[in-house]
């Protein structure tokens, strides 16, 4: 999809199911490891929806496995974290139990500038 603007609903139509037939019983289906990259964020309802009509259970955000496997493979660096607990204890924030801040800025990769997601 990043190779062909404007093409993402093909690809959520017609390409994922192409992609997955590869892994699953194409050319790819003896393969150990297979990489793809999905900007999923962007249409994660859609990704989600595609998931749950294949059978699976573990959606990508909203599950306690995205979270473990988030802070198993993300670690901040020594410096970052001293901030970040300098940061929490000024605030008063308890670990576990307060929402963070979420910044957003464009990914080179997604949609083109100013255009509005719903």
């Amino acid at each position: 999809p990043e190779d062909a603007p404007g093409k993402m609903d093909d690809f959520w139509t017609t390409g994922l199911d192409r992609v997955i037939e590869r892994a699953n019983t194409g050319e790819f289906s003896k393969s150990k490891i297979l990489i793809h990259r999905i900007l999923g964020h962007l249409d994660e309802e859609r990704l989600e929806t595609r998931l749950k009509a294949l059978g699976e259970t573990d959606m990508l955000h909203s599950t306690l496995s995205y979270g473990l496997i988030f802070r198993a493979f993300f670690q901040p660096s020594p410096s970052v974290k001293t901030f970040l607990t300098q940061v929490q204890q000024e605030l008063s924030l308890i670990p576990g139990q307060y929402t963070g801040v979420h910044c957003r800025v464009r990914h080179p990769k997604a949609r083109a500038k100013g255009t509005i997601v719903h």
